[in-house]
């Protein structure tokens, strides 16, 4: 760079594009009257009784265990929403969430009525003694 502020080696077109990209966002100054009207706006929904409305004293880990079971179950990099697949996904999830690995499966398996042998069993007994270790362990961490 020189003294008088021209960059070397770099073409005025490029310096011209990264002034305009400095420029490309408003501010209060010489937008007041776009500022003073969200501004407007912002401070009529983050009143305090605004603010107090969305908090809540519940945690949000279930949700997002909810959330990372259904993933499991149904990938994001996959499409299922032209069949019934997605909704059989979910369903999986939510009920593995809600009763546990074995007894959903155990359920599932007596309505079709498909007999399950021991390696199924153990298998999901131990998902499920995995999965209520992990529950212990995050609730000794608080």
């Amino acid at each position: 760079m020189t003294t008088d502020g021209v960059v070397i080696g770099v073409s005025s077109d490029t310096t011209n594009r990264k002034q305009k990209n400095i420029l490309k966002y408003h501010n209060k100054q010489t937008d007041l009257k776009l500022y003073t009207k969200m501004k407007t706006i912002h401070d009529k929904y983050t009143t305090e009784a605004r603010l107090r409305e969305l908090w809540h004293p519940y945690d949000s880990q279930k949700n997002e265990s909810i959330n990372k079971r259904i993933s499991k179950y149904a990938p994001k990099d996959r499409e299922y929403s032209r069949s019934m697949s997605l909704t059989n996904r979910v369903a999986i999830a939510l009920g593995v969430t809600s009763v546990g690995y074995l007894q959903y499966w155990l359920a599932v398996s007596l309505v079709l009525g498909i007999h399950q042998g021991h390696v199924s069993k153990a298998s999901w007994t131990h998902q499920e003694s995995r999965r209520q270790y992990l529950v212990k362990y995050r609730k000794k961490r608080k």
